[in-house]
Formats: C-alpha cells, structure tokens, sequence
C-alpha cells in the first residue's frame, strides 16, 4: 500500500445515488449519458484532491508523478491521453480514496465545488432549451432549483492513517450513519423517467390538462422531436441527463471538451446489428431501396444511428447503417406511434420492401438484444488481503481492456469503472463477450498474485421492453442469482419477453475444466443451422424439472423430483425420438441429449455441486430461434 506522510490524513469519498441517477432511464442516451455524468462529476473531485496537492490511491488513475492514466481523468485535468480520443465513456468509479494535505477541508473543497460544477452545467441545459418555455410552466424554475441543488449525495470520512488497513471500511460505516436526502416522491404530476421527482411544467395533468400540454408541446417543438417524445414530461434531473450531452457536442466549455455521442444504438438497433450485416451481404440493392424510403417518409430522424459505430458493420453504407433501428423491424414499422412518417402512404411501400429484404436474407431481424452487468466478487475481502497498490493496478488492466473486448463482440460500453461494466450487444455475442471479459478479468489480477472471480449477469430483452425495467432484472440477476444464489463466479441469463421473464438460467463459469456458458453458445450456434429440439420439447422438459432454478424447491418438492440423472435422460432421448419429422437412430439421439444435459445442470460455487435445471434447454432453443417465443 502507498504510505502516507506525517500528518497526511486519508480521505475516503463516494458519491450517489448511482442506481436512482443511472438505471432510471427510458432510452439508451439516457443511460449512457447517466453512467457518463456521474463518472464525470467523481473525476471532478478526483482533480480537486490533485489541484490541493494530494494524491488519488485507490483506485490506480495516475503514475508516481501524479500525470492521469485514465483516459476520463486526463481530459478533465486538461492533459488529454495522446493515444486516446476524448472521452465519452464513464471509467472512473464513484468511490475512491485519497492522501491530502492535513489542512484539506473536503465540504469546500470537493462537495461544494462538485454540486456546484453540476448546477453551472444544468444552468446551460436551462438556457438552451427551458428557458424559453419557462412562460408557459407553474414555478418551473423553483422546481429545477429545488431538484439541482438537492439531488447527490456526496459522502467523506477524513482521518489519519489507522494502520493496518483499518480505513477500508470507514466509508461504509459512515453510510451507516448519515442523513440521506430525503426519498419521499414529491407532489405534483411526476416524471415520466424518475417517478420520485416532479416534472417540470409544474400543472397537475387531473386540473389543468391544456397548460401542461402547452408546456411540454413548447419543449418538443424547441429541441426536437426526437429528444423528447410527446408521451414524456422529465423533471429537472432527467433531462439534464438528456440534454447535457447533446449540447455537449458543441459547446467544450461543458465537459472540457466536444463529445462525439450524437446516437447511442437504439434497443431496437442493437437487436438488428447482424442482421443489418447479412441484409447487405445479400442484397444491397433491396437496402438501397428501404435506405431510400425510409429518408423519404420517416417523419424525423431516419439517419437515427448515423454515428453509430458497430465492428461488423464496418464496411456497410453509411446511409443503411445510420437508418434508425426501427426500420429493420416489420412490427415497429406497422406501428404509427413507434414509427411516425410524415406520409402514411409510404408504410405500405417500406413494409413491403423490408419483407423482401427479409425473404432474401432468410430470416427477420430478431427482436432481442442483450444487456451485460458484471461486478467483481468481495471487492472489500481483496482490499483486506492484498495491497492496494496491485489490486488497483489489476482493476486498471482490466477496465483498460473493457471497450475494445466490447467492440470486438459488435457491442458498446456503456460504463467501465473499478469492477463494473455495463454494455449492449448483440443477441449472439453476448456470452461470448461475457466470457472473454471473465477470462481478462481473471487474468488481470493473476499478474499480481491475486485469485479474483468476477459475476455476470445478461439480460436477453425484447426491444419493446422498458429499458429500465430490462435493467432492473439484471441487477436482480447480478446479486440475487450469480452472487448471493450461486455462490459468486457465475453468470447468471434471463430472457425477458411479453409479460415478463420467460427463462432464468445460472451457473459458474468454469465446471471441470469446461465452460457451461460457452457450452450453451456453441450449442445454439449449431442448432441454429441444425434444428435438434422444437419449442414443444423444451416446454415439456420444463414442466416435468421445473421451468427455472427453484421453482420446484418453493413449491416444496425438491429441485429433482424423484428422478435420477439417468432418468431423466432416457425421458429426454425418447422425447427427441418421438418427433415424427426426425429421422435419428437411438445412438444419435442419445449423443444430442447429452449435450443438451452438460447445460441443463446448475453448477454452484458456494455450496458447491450441481443441480438439474431444464431452462438450459429452453436457453438453447431461445438462442438458436431468437425471433420465436421464449
């Protein structure tokens, strides 16, 4: 561990809410744009502790010299990484630990300079866009003050150096004890995003209908349609949230800097991306056509994704890469609220044109897209046993290696600091990412002598799902299911389509030598362009073991119930030989259920052992037909 001088006190700080501040979003940008913000405003104090002299310790963002290794770090300190583009990804986590002076004084100079960089920053989000609709409100502007100046909550403990490494654990016992902001809703109508807060116009919709609607049709016609659809009134905190990047892109006085975030890919575009890729492999003059449509009849925003970068659309048009992702979706474009055109005679012409599309690539873009958390396991246990020093060094190796291995597996990272990654891939690169970033993070810390596990959790979503909902599940996945349910090193998948969660499937990552999560991939893959199971088969499976890990155990049977192993394999064998239009000798269908069974066992790391879980097999057939029910 660094040691500290004399009279040099340790500065331990955390800022939040992080979950109420991120994971409330209805729209990528809005998540995107959360995780940046709040990754923004940590390396804000991270440059007043480096201004008063004092030194960041953990986590590992800069060198003995003090000169920034993060990317985030070092464009906000104003020495921008020569490698590096300007940022737009949120990499510095909101907790750290610091060495400062013995006369630092952190309410002046961290908490209140961070909340005032933050009301400075939505002072210029007022100006542009409410402002001018501020006429048309019911104290509009004591609302936005009320909700800027009282939002974070920034916590610090300050004291010598203990010894020992006692520190670790000031900052959550100071949690313990502080009075947190008050989380009781606020009257009037409220956010359509962050249900708590009021929204901005200020006129309860039951009394006043008309000015309310006034005042948002204001709004729209100012920034635009497309940052503000006419179903959403935001309160103070959300639509910064929106806006701030966006004004961003212009303005360097803001961040620093421009930011290059114009579009994150859409929900619907992420489900899209490999078939977006085989459409233009196949047929480039039927994506010609749909390009050109969809620029004459979308009412606004055609070119939605025109600044998304994807890996394997490199080489694709731009025009029909940029399209947005509604147009690759027959459902979303027969909707006239999802996809608006400004001539409905043209929906006609645009489904007809995708349904040839689609014909001459084979099959529809599938609906589903997924969503990766990942968290490290007893982060604090590490700090306990090993030195500081190398577990920030590991965790900085890995968050280095995050995007790249994201972008590899046509994804985006939407934050990677510490122990934490966010991002959206593709239905079939999700496990496959997810297993390499496990492998990195691993490694990572093997360099220094450290043994460190890493839990997972994906969430495959229709893209019609609420987005805050879809994150919700995965972090319910995270701890409730891979960390607390099985023991920690695990990944956890759910398929969330309709109604609700349709499969719910765990395991650790590695079993005897072999990896159940790639299993599952590699098995998909090959019943994707070889049929072996029908929905039906699954579904029977299912009801015969359970549809998801402990359903049988609350309903007070056991997670077996009463068959064997080998039991349960003859059953499936003669399941797969019951179906008529499969011609199979008995060798064959016994080597086929066996594969199937290496992803139908629930592999625990704590306590450790294994457990029949037939949403394996429904995983499968799900992955192999993704546009078909889960």
């Amino acid at each position: 561990m660094i040691s500290s001088a004399k009279n040099r006190p340790f500065l331990h700080f955390s800022l939040g809410p992080i979950q109420d501040f991120i994971f409330q979003a209805r729209r990528t940008r809005d998540l995107s744009g959360g995780s940046f913000l709040l990754s923004w405003l940590s390396g804000i104090a991270m440059r007043e502790v480096l201004r008063a002299d004092g030194r960041i310790v953990f986590p590992a963002v800069h060198d003995d010299k003090k000169n920034p290794t993060d990317a985030l770090l070092a464009a906000i300190v104003g020495k921008p990484l020569p490698t590096n583009r300007q940022p737009i990804i949120g990499s510095l986590p909101t907790r750290f630990k610091a060495i400062v002076p013995a006369d630092f004084d952190p309410k002046t100079k961290i908490d209140d300079v961070v909340k005032r960089t933050f009301k400075e920053s939505a002072e210029k989000v007022w100006d542009e866009c409410v402002k001018h609709v501020e006429v048309y409100g019911n104290d509009t502007r004591a609302i936005w003050d009320r909700q800027v100046e009282n939002f974070w909550e920034i916590i610090w403990v300050l004291d010598e150096d203990p010894g020992g490494e006692s520190d670790i654990s000031w900052l959550d016992a100071r949690k313990h004890w502080r009075v947190p902001a008050s989380t009781a809703p606020e009257g009037g109508d409220h956010c359509t995003v962050m249900h708590a807060w009021q929204e901005l116009s200020g006129w309860v919709r039951a009394n006043d209908p008309k000015q309310q609607d006034n005042f948002w049709k204001g709004m729209r016609n100012k920034i635009g349609k497309l940052d503000l659809r006419p179903d959403e009134r935001l309160c103070a905190i959300a639509f910064v949230k929106r806006m701030l990047p966006k004004l961003a892109r212009d303005d360097e006085k803001i961040f620093g800097w421009k930011m290059d975030t114009r579009n994150w890919p859409s929900t619907a575009y992420m489900a899209a991306v490999p078939w977006i890729k085989k459409a233009w492999d196949s047929d480039k003059g039927g994506t010609e056509k749909l390009t050109e449509l969809a620029y004459e009849y979308f009412d606004e925003g055609a070119r939605g994704e025109r600044d998304t970068s994807i890996a394997c659309l490199i080489g694709v048009d731009k025009r029909f890469r940029g399209l947005d992702g509604n147009a690759f979706h027959l459902p979303a474009l027969a909707n006239e609220k999802t996809t608006p055109l400004n001539d409905e005679v043209g929906r006609e012409k645009l489904k007809s044109t995708l349904q040839s599309l689609q014909d001459k690539v084979g099959y529809s873009a599938s609906p589903f897209y997924g969503l990766l958390l990942m968290d490290g396991d007893s982060l604090g246990t590490m700090l306990h046993d090993h030195s500081e020093k190398k577990v920030s060094s590991s965790l900085a190796t890995f968050t280095h290696q995050v995007g790249d291995i994201v972008s590899q597996h046509n994804g985006v990272t939407i934050y990677a600091g510490g122990d934490d990654v966010l991002a959206m891939l593709p239905l079939q690169d999700a496990i496959d990412a997810a297993c390499r970033l496990d492998f990195r993070f691993r490694e990572a810390f093997l360099a220094h002598g450290i043994q460190a596990t890493l839990s997972a959790a994906i969430v495959y979503s229709h893209f019609k799902q609420p987005l805050h909902a879809v994150l919700s599940e995965a972090r319910r996945q995270l701890d409730d299911v891979a960390k607390d349910g099985n023991g920690r090193s695990s990944l956890a998948i759910a398929v969330l389509q309709g109604a609700g969660k349709n499969i719910e499937w765990v395991s650790t990552w590695c079993t005897n030598g072999s990896s159940p999560p790639l299993k599952v991939q590699a098995l998909a893959s090959r019943f994707r362009d070889e049929p072996q199971f029908s929905t039906r088969f699954s579904y029977g499976l299912g009801n015969l073991f359970g549809l998801m890990p402990g359903d049988a155990e609350r309903a007070g049977k056991g997670f077996n119930p009463g068959l064997s192993e080998d039991q349960m394999f003859r059953w499936m064998v003669a399941e797969y030989l019951d179906n008529r239009e499969r011609k199979a000798t008995i060798a064959e269908a016994e080597e086929c259920v066996r594969e199937l069974m290496s992803v139908c066992q629930r592999n625990r790391r704590i306590p450790e052992g294994f457990e029949l879980q037939a949403s394996g097999a429904r995983l499968v057939t799900f992955l192999a037909n993704p546009g078909e029910d889960a």
